[in-house]
């Protein structure tokens, strides 16, 4: 009995520990990024325990960014057949694009990878199928493949997503040691 009794001393004080921090978290959360703030924060502030409500809700969808691959992928189960049946039937580059982001997003870069390459066969000029299929070659530690794809998409436009494809080549360069044509590759894109 001396045992139970301080397992549920810990416990007790640990649980309600848990729950004031994912409350306030999650009214944090809702008045800053939800635009029903003043809804939510009134069910929040009157009903704490909706914040149980407000994260499997309102938080978890809208924060898919911040979960762990293999959650993201589980929770787009249905996305990624649905555009991988358009890639079969339809078979455009505009959906092997889609397809790859999907797969780029949810932690699988070879899968990822295999879609862009099919997108580039369809259309060899797709800025986003290049970048993407850049970012999937650095992923898997590529870096001769990564770097072809790089300065052909410079090559069309140096100024492609802003400047992220600079820094991508320039952070490759720096990798590979070549630090000289590290600093002209950012040198040129500032100018």
């Amino acid at each position: 009995v001396a045992d139970g009794g301080a397992f549920w001393a810990i416990f007790v004080p640990a649980f309600w520990i848990v729950a004031a921090l994912l409350w306030t978290m999650m009214l944090v959360h809702c008045l800053r990024y939800d635009p029903d703030r003043s809804f939510w924060a009134w069910i929040l502030i009157l009903f704490p325990p909706a914040c149980l409500v407000y994260f499997l809700t309102r938080w978890l969808p809208s924060s898919e960014g911040a979960l762990p691959a293999v959650l993201r992928r589980f929770g787009r189960r249905r996305e990624l057949a649905r555009l991988e049946i358009a890639t079969q039937q339809i078979g455009n580059a505009y959906h092997f694009l889609q397809y790859g982001d999907a797969l780029r997003e949810v932690g699988q870069p070879a899968e990822a990878l295999a879609s862009y390459e099919q997108a580039l066969a369809r259309d060899p000029a797709e800025l986003r199928a290049m970048w993407g299929a850049a970012q999937c070659q650095l992923e898997l530690q590529n870096l001769e493949a990564a770097k072809a794809l790089l300065e052909r998409t410079l090559s069309i436009d140096r100024q492609y997503k802003f400047g992220d494809v600079s820094l991508a080549y320039a952070r490759l360069l720096m990798q590979r040691q070549q630090h000289d044509e590290a600093r002209r590759c950012l040198e040129d894109h500032a100018l």
